[in-house]
């Protein structure tokens, strides 16, 4: 536990610009898009097709990675752009 308190306490995005805040929140939304594409495969694949799931994997996977698109763009731009 102290090991967690010792990195909160470092803060590592604190001086970060707001186009590295921008790419790592991107970052976070490609993961969970990776993750629901992965959830809707498996839930393609299943044995018993009358166990239908109740969560949208697929607007969840779409808009999370547009989300992370247009933030990762506007981080590229910002970084190279000035």
């Amino acid at each position: 536990m102290a090991a967690m308190s010792d990195w909160l306490a470092s803060d590592p995005l604190r001086f970060a610009s707001d186009a590295t805040l921008a790419a790592v929140i991107a970052g976070a939304l490609f993961l969970i898009a990776v993750v629901a594409t992965l959830a809707e495969r498996r839930r393609d694949k299943r044995k018993r097709i009358e166990q239908v799931g109740w969560m949208p994997w697929t607007p969840i996977a779409l808009g999370s990675f547009f989300g992370g698109s247009v933030l990762f763009m506007l981080a590229v731009k910002s970084w190279f752009g000035g």
